[in-house]
Formats: C-alpha cells, structure tokens, sequence
C-alpha cells in the first residue's frame, strides 16, 4: 500500500485502500493472478515475491507437521506413563502371584499374560496397585506378567543374579526378576512385556547401575511420577521407640543428612539419564493448537457470509456505478427493442459468412488459384 499508492490504478482511494490492499495480499497468496490485480514498481514486485514466499514457508511448516503428527499419532502407540498401561496394550511385569481360575475370591483382574511366579507368590504393592485400579475403573485393564521378585535369582532363591557383571538372559538356572523379564523380553506369549512398575528410588538406582556398567541405557523411564507416597519405618501400636525413631528422623532431615544419602547413592530422578519425556520427544502439534486454524477459517466465512447478504439486499452494486444503457448517450438507446432480434440474427448470419469465405480463401491459397467471392447486397 506504501509503495504503489499513487502510481498503481488499481488500488482503490481512500479509506478503501486499507480493505483493498488486504484483500489483494491474502487472494494473491493462494493465488497471485485471482485479486486480477498486479503491482506495477520494482519495489511493489519485491514485496509481493517476499510475501509470497513467506507465506509458502508458513504453509509448508503446518502441512508438515500436521501430515507427520497424524502419521505417527495413528500409525503406533507409545508408551507416555502410567496411564498407557491401563488400555491392556502393553504388557507390564509386576512381582505377583499367577493366575489361579480355582480361586473365585478374590478374582484375578486383568489379563495374566505368563511370567514365572506362581499362586503361592505374595502380592507386591505394584500387584495391588494394578488390582485397585482396575477395581475402581471399569475401563481400565492391565495385561499382566508376574514375577517372584523383582531382582533375577538363582534357582531356589539363594542369591541375586547381578545384571552387570552376568547375563540374565543367557544364564541357566536363573528366575527371571522384573527388570531383567522386561529388559530380556522373556514374558510367555504373544505380548511381551513392555513395562514395569517399581517405586522411583529402586527404578533409578537400577537403570543408573546398569547404565554405569554397560554405558548404554537398556532400560528407561517414561513420563512423570505417578502415585507418591513417602517412605517409612513401622512399629507396632504399643511400641516405645517409636517416639525417639520419629524425632531422630526429623532429626536427620533437618541436618540434610536424608538428602545426603540420596545423592550418595543417586536416588533423585535428577540423576536419572536414561529417562524419556514424551513431550520433549518432537516438537508436537496437538489439536487445540491446530483448532485456531479452522477457527479463523469459520469466522471468516461467517463474516463473508454476512457481509454479502447485507450487501446483496442494501447495496447490489458497487459505489459509483452506473447503468450504462440507461444514459442519453449511450449507443443502446439507438437500437429499438422491438429491432433488436433481427439485427441480432443478422450479426449471426455475417459470421457464418465470414467464416465460409475464410475458409474458401484459406483453400484457394493452398491450391495456388484465384480468390473468388460476390458480395451480397446491403441490407436497407
């Protein structure tokens, strides 16, 4: 608008310039020849090529990341917490007793997927957790892999296999604990297990053990902490140290020598490098975000609705327009209404008249030989 008015006819005067002008920049983008106008300066043709190719970046950008958020959002389902568990799609390894269909109360719930405890094995807070859940949630069900312990043992129950000095997976007479069951897919049927649940010190201190003696993350955790819960240490009603327990903890709290151990021993999630935020995977568009799009494509098909409504019944023609066949001038008034169709038909028969002697010249031309033609009489 800056650059080319004055110079170019085609931008309106006025206050029109401003609507104009906005109109021509978004018509042109989709498509430059629509607005049927076209800057006439050097610099105007700058701005419109810069324009245009800025606006091709942006709907590039959205195509993009639209086209692969619909791919990846409906091609496969990921693990994003705790919640993701709860459709039954992943298998999740929890220390539990098996499946007993003898037992009627109180019932197994979920689908027992295998594992290698049996219905003697007591059950894990993880275990009961999952049976609560399913209890107050009728929609949620959990595909179950159970195990006697957490940590892999010998047979019998002796000593705990250690992941980073032998190789569960391979290694004879071992029963297979959580993590190792998850990390050697070693789960019976169809569904291996995908997942584990286990308190957040235990997960942290055992992926970063594995991870400082392998230096790879074969394990990971996914999403944020669910269902907190502090520890602590339990006497019974009628105990009389329960008191001075209480106050020495409260003790080593204040002192820091709590949070102490917990860096001793790289309990934080802070420590934790073999995690995985779902949300810092991409750069994701979600619907809410993309809902703005389709937004301002109704309010501006509501406004341009509205508006050519009002337009249509208050003013059906442009400002400054004029009936040409009605003023005093113009040729129209020459031809009587009553005259009109003969000449019309006339007009038609000299066409076809003249393109009979084209094409009988066109021949002529060809065939090297003298043009003939006889012209007709004037009409009176």
């Amino acid at each position: 608008l800056l650059v080319e008015a004055g110079v170019n006819d085609q931008i309106e005067g006025g206050w029109d310039a401003l609507y104009d002008s906005f109109y021509w920049s978004l018509g042109s983008a989709f498509d430059p020849g629509g607005p049927g106008k076209a800057p006439v300066t050097v610099g105007g043709r700058i701005i419109m090529v810069g324009h245009w190719f800025f606006l091709t970046i942006v709907a590039s950008t959205y195509v993009g990341a639209i086209g692969a958020f619909l791919t990846t959002s409906s091609s496969q389902e990921k693990i994003e917490g705790f919640f993701s568990l709860q459709t039954g799609s992943f298998g999740v390894a929890v220390p539990g007793p098996s499946f007993d269909s003898s037992v009627e109360a109180p019932r197994f719930r979920g689908t027992w997927m295998g594992g290698n405890s049996d219905t003697n094995t007591s059950q894990s807070l993880q275990f009961r957790l999952l049976q609560n859940t399913m209890e107050a949630s009728g929609g949620s069900v959990f595909s179950i892999y159970t195990v006697r312990n957490i940590q892999s043992t010998f047979f019998g129950g002796e000593s705990v296999v250690d992941a980073t000095k032998d190789d569960p997976c391979t290694l004879e007479g071992v029963t297979l604990g959580a993590f190792d069951m998850l990390a050697c897919k070693a789960g019976d049927g169809k569904k291996e297990p995908q997942a584990l649940i286990v308190d957040a010190p235990t997960a942290v201190f055992e992926i970063m053990r594995r991870r400082n003696a392998t230096g790879r993350c074969d394990l990971v955790t996914v999403g944020s902490n669910f269902n907190p819960s502090g520890y602590g240490i339990g006497f019974p009603k009628t105990a009389l140290n329960s008191v001075h327990f209480s106050r020495a903890i409260l003790g080593l709290l204040a002192e820091g020598a709590v949070e102490q151990l917990q860096d001793r021993y790289q309990l934080k999630d802070t420590y934790n490098v073999c995690s995985e935020d779902p949300l810092d995977i991409g750069l994701v568009i979600t619907v809410s975000q993309i809902a703005g799009l389709f937004i301002l494509a109704l309010v501006g098909l509501s406004a341009a609705a509205v508006h050519g409504k009002l337009t249509r019944d208050h003013c059906p023609h442009p400002r400054g327009h004029v009936h040409v066949e009605y003023e005093e001038d113009a040729e129209w008034d020459l031809v009587p209404e009553d005259g009109l169709r003969p000449k019309m038909i006339a007009l038609q028969s000299d066409a076809l008249r003249i393109e009979e002697l084209a094409a009988r010249y066109a021949d002529a031309v060809t065939r090297n030989k003298p043009f003939e033609w006889k012209p007709k009489r004037k009409r009176a």
